[in-house]
C-alpha cells in the first residue's frame, strides 16, 4: 500500500518548504467539543483572520507537533487530541483524496480524520469560498491535470498543452479528415469539379 506521504499530491502540498497559495487552503474546522481538527501530515498554518488574512508564518513547520504548539501558543486554539498508532488503509486513502483536492483547487469542507473521542464528530461546515481572497485571477493548482507543467510549457511526454493546460491529443490524418467533415455544413456530395478548400497540407502529401 502506498502511504499518503509517498503520494504525489502530498509532495505537491509540501511545495519545497513554502506554504501553498493561501486560496488553496480550506478554513479550519472544529469538532463538537470546539477543538480544531488537524489532518495527518499538515505542516503549514492555515489560521485565518476573518476572510482577508492568513497567519504570516508561511514556512513549513519541522513536525506536526511543532505546528500544534504554534496553534496553541500563537493563536490560542486547542487542536483535537491526536490518535496514536498507524493510520489504517481507509484513512490513508482519505488523506490522499484530501491532499489531491486541496492541490487541485477543488472546494471541499469534509474532514477525513475522525475524532478520537466518539461523539465528537465535526459539525456541518459551509463550503469554503476558495476565491474569496482573490481578485480576478484564480489560484494556480499545484496538483492534478490543471497544474502547471514543470518545464518548457509541455505536458507529460512533451505533448503540447491545449486548453485548461491539459496535454493536447495528437490526431491522426484520418481523424483530422473526419473532424473537418463533421464541421462542414451539409450541402450534399461534392463533385470532382468543386474547388478543394481548407485541406490539410499533410493530407495532400
Amino acid at each position: 500500500m502506498v502511504g499518503y506521504k509517498d503520494h504525489a499530491s502530498y509532495k505537491a502540498y509540501l511545495n519545497n518548504g513554502e506554504r501553498p497559495d493561501e486560496r488553496l487552503l480550506p478554513p479550519l474546522a472544529t469538532n463538537s467539543a470546539g477543538s480544531v481538527i488537524l489532518n495527518p501530515g499538515e505542516l503549514y498554518c492555515r489560521f485565518r483572520y476573518g476572510e482577508d488574512g492568513i497567519c504570516s508564518e508561511s514556512h513549513q513547520f519541522s513536525s506536526e507537533s511543532a505546528l500544534r504548539n504554534h496553534y496553541k501558543n500563537v493563536h490560542q486554539i486547542v487542536p483535537e487530541e491526536r490518535r496514536s498508532g498507524r493510520l489504517d488503509r481507509s484513512t490513508q486513502n482519505d488523506m490522499i483524496r484530501w491532499y489531491s483536492a486541496l492541490g487541485a483547487n477543488i472546494q471541499h469542507s469534509w474532514v477525513p480524520r475522525k475524532a478520537k473521542v466518539r461523539g465528537h464528530s465535526p459539525e456541518p461546515q459551509p463550503l469554503p469560498s476558495l476565491l474569496s481572497l482573490q481578485g480576478a485571477q484564480a489560484p494556480a493548482p499545484i496538483f492534478g491535470p490543471q497544474a502547471a507543467p514543470a518545464e518548457n510549457g509541455e505536458g507529460p511526454g512533451g505533448a503540447p498543452l491545449g486548453r485548461g493546460r491539459r496535454p493536447r491529443r495528437r490526431l491522426t490524418r484520418a481523424q483530422r479528415r473526419r473532424r473537418r467533415e463533421q464541421l462542414q455544413p451539409a450541402e450534399g456530395p461534392r463533385s470532382s469539379e468543386d474547388p478543394v478548400k481548407n485541406e490539410d497540407p499533410e493530407d495532400l502529401m
